[in-house]
């Protein structure tokens, strides 16, 4: 900033008084060069500083995943929360600090991370799927059912289809389980445990066949892997 200054001052009156004052143009000139060139630099400051916050955030929130697998869940959670102390806006260090509180079973903890993320993307469909996933847990398969609902809304996939179908069937509402379970499939249809849980239903509702073909299926695809 002193160098931007130094460019557009006036320069120093000499003993004497040898030297002219500026004139109201000339005045008008480095003040209105001031006014252009002081919010430009104040803008590019905010911009190095907010990139390099969600660098540092980036970093702890790597450090953090790498701390998941050999499971130091709650030196995770630690580099978790750096990241979004830094970066308030990270929906995916809330989640995967939400996730580890869920393993240790601190889960009201993961919930409130949940919803954080939630709170700054309402269209993040994997929280809604995690929080469907604790409240099948609880037992409460209502309010999970509405968790996989708004889930498979935002994004359709895989996981949040299976889940919402054995809930399904855990409310004796077979066809509609039957249904996630083939939406599951077309979106892929190279997981075992998708075709056993659509060879139950369909043995419920008596369909010995089409349950049976199913089982064949997922022997098929377990050889396979």
């Amino acid at each position: 900033m002193s160098r931007l200054w130094n460019a557009v001052r006036p320069p120093p009156r000499v003993p004497g008084d040898q030297r002219k004052r500026l004139n109201r143009s000339q005045r008008r000139l480095i003040w209105g060069t001031l006014a252009i060139l002081l919010p430009a630099a104040a803008g590019i400051a905010i911009y190095q500083y907010v990139s390099s916050a969600e660098e540092r955030a980036g970093k702890a929130f790597q450090k953090g995943m790498d701390l998941l697998g050999p499971g130091r869940f709650q030196d995770a959670i630690v580099q978790f929360t750096r990241a979004v102390d830094t970066w308030p806006r990270y929906t995916e260090a809330y989640l995967q600090r939400g996730n580890a509180h869920r393993i240790l079973n601190h889960m009201d903890a993961a919930l409130a991370d949940y919803e954080s993320a939630l709170s700054v993307d309402p269209n993040f469909a994997p929280a809604y799927t995690a929080r469907g996933v604790i409240f099948v847990e609880r037992g409460d398969l209502p309010k999970a059912l509405k968790e996989f609902d708004q889930s498979i809304r935002v994004r359709p996939t895989i996981e949040g289809y299976y889940q919402r179908g054995r809930i399904h069937y855990g409310l004796k509402q077979l066809r509609e389980a039957i249904d996630d379970y083939d939406q599951a499939i077309a979106l892929d249809n190279s997981a075992p445990y998708i075709y056993l849980s659509r060879a139950s239903a369909k043995n419920d509702i008596g369909d010995a066949t089409g349950a049976a073909s199913d089982r064949e299926t997922a022997v098929r695809l377990q050889k396979v892997r």
